[in-house]
């Protein structure tokens, strides 16, 4: 079924199957293994059979289907032709407007202008593609090398030469597209599987790598790869080092890490356009507590170990910074497409137990990155939004009115609160503390933030009691000044 230097090859077939439209698909297992023969020549094939005394040449473009030997079942239609019936066969050639013969009958000829060309692929190992994203491999040991197998035998020698890598990234997410990596080659023809290692014995902590193998392997027949075969993988990280991760598809998005920040080796995953229950209800509570205000962006960031599974971890202050970007390409300083001033852009992390968005403390616009950034404990869901009445106004207690016992109680959006959740207030600044009085000035509560934005409180007075129904002050000190604000408890 195919030619070396100009000679006709002859194929002994154990299984045919004719299938297409305007295309002729020859599936076998080969006295030399296994292949597939793709050729357009016009025909319409449906047939499926199982037969020993039949073969398949091609020589100059034709393909010849014939009989190597008479036996019971074959039946003569003249002019040469020869058909095979059977009960258990459908076939059917169809020509052009010629009708060869009946349904029932495989007819043996010559069939002109079929291009030779049996079907290389090649595929990775499922073990080296546990975690993909956006096509590309994450999480990938520096030590682990990736296993590509063959449909077909392919020929060694060819090899040399047609297996390439070179780097895409590096560890501090430096684009280094071009900047070839010294690979090994090793190729196991029992399993038709060639693997890839570094030439140095091992990859690099957090580089993402591009390996390519072109059209130039061939296997024992001669035949190649249809296109070049390419992949991507990143390898884990080393925490000791300082490390800078951005997704995929590079949007903005930075997390750097310094030294230490963790105590595993892993990977980061960033995620741009997370679908979550939980982050949706946050902002719709964002944008009605806070008229004018926005989310424009959210991320989902994880970290997973060296096994693929999501560690939780928390951080140093000050070990990572997170930058989520705005647009503003015209300069004007209003985010593209809104009327949201970029003075006004802040962090914010999703409390999960309230679906709040709670500002990080020390939020930051960097205008020289077109970023915002701050200094997240932990990873989660993040979102980069706006508040148009500034950030010391976005402080506010929830929920309010707090109604633990009313028609409408629970933690839902829309809902109005429960004995165990108490009252929330949320987006402080970092450090601060909080003072609750009754109108007439009595202080009935203070607490101070952990600088995680949030802080709660048991709606109970300083002798334990519940808080009585009215009107409440909440005071918030910090270094960035005073804010106040007010809230009702409804009991």
């Amino acid at each position: 079924m195919s030619f070396k230097g100009g000679e006709l090859v002859r194929w002994r077939l154990v299984r045919l199957k004719f299938k297409g439209d305007g295309a002729v698909k020859f599936f076998g297992n080969f006295l030399k293994g296994r292949a597939v023969l793709t050729a357009a020549a016009g025909f319409l094939f449906a047939l499926i059979f199982s037969v020993s005394a039949w073969a398949v040449t091609m020589s100059g473009g034709n393909c010849q289907i014939s009989r190597t030997s008479l036996g019971g079942g074959w039946v003569h239609h003249g002019d040469g032709l020869f058909a095979l019936n059977s009960p258990d066969v459908t076939v059917g050639v169809l020509r052009a407007t010629e009708t060869l013969g009946a349904s029932t009958g495989l007819y043996e000829g010559i069939f002109p202008n079929i291009p030779s060309g049996l079907t290389l692929t090649a595929a990775l190992s499922s073990l080296f593609t546990q975690r993909v994203v956006e096509d590309w491999i994450l999480g990938i040991g520096i030590n682990q090398y990736p296993d590509i197998y063959f449909s077909k035998p392919i020929l060694p020698d060819t090899l040399y030469g047609a297996v390439s890598a070179n780097m895409v990234r590096n560890r501090l997410a430096v684009d280094a597209t071009g900047y070839d990596v010294l690979i090994s080659t090793a190729y196991e023809a029992d399993d038709m599987k060639l693997t890839v290692s570094a030439a140095s014995g091992s990859w690099t902590y957090n580089n993402t790598y591009r390996v390519v193998v072109s059209t130039e392997v061939s296997d024992e027949d001669g035949l190649t790869l249809a296109e070049p075969y390419e992949f991507v993988f990143q390898t884990v990280l080393n925490p000791d080092q300082d490390n800078i991760v951005k997704p995929v598809s590079d949007d903005g998005t930075r997390i750097v890490m310094d030294s230490g920040f963790a105590s595993l080796k892993g990977h980061v995953e960033i995620t741009t356009a997370p679908v979550y229950a939980l982050a949706d209800r946050a902002t719709e509570k964002f944008e009605h507590n806070n008229p004018g205000g926005r989310i424009h962006s959210i991320k989902k960031i994880n970290f997973l170990n060296e096994s693929n599974q999501v560690e939780a971890l928390t951080f140093s202050k000050g070990r990572v910074t997170l930058y989520i970007p705005y647009i503003d390409e015209n300069g004007d300083g209003y985010i593209d497409g809104t009327n949201s001033p970029v003075s006004e852009a802040a962090l914010y992390v999703l409390d999960e137990s309230s679906d709040l968005w709670i500002r990080l403390a020390g939020s930051e616009v960097s205008s020289s990155s077109s970023a915002v950034y701050a200094l997240p404990a932990h990873f989660s869901y993040f979102a980069m939004g706006t508040a148009r009445a500034g950030a010391n106004d976005m402080i506010y207690a929830y929920p309010s009115p707090f109604r633990p016992h009313g028609p409408n109680a629970g933690t839902s959006d829309g809902q109005t609160g429960t004995e165990a959740g108490g009252i929330t207030f949320v987006n402080l600044p970092g450090n601060a503390q909080v003072s609750v009085y009754t109108v007439r000035g009595e202080l009935v509560w203070q607490g101070d933030d952990d600088g995680s934005g949030k802080l709660n409180w048991n709606a109970r007075n300083r002798n334990g009691e519940k808080a009585a129904s009215g009107v409440y002050i909440f005071l918030v000190k910090s270094s960035d000044g005073k804010r106040t604000g007010k809230f009702a408890i409804i009991r």
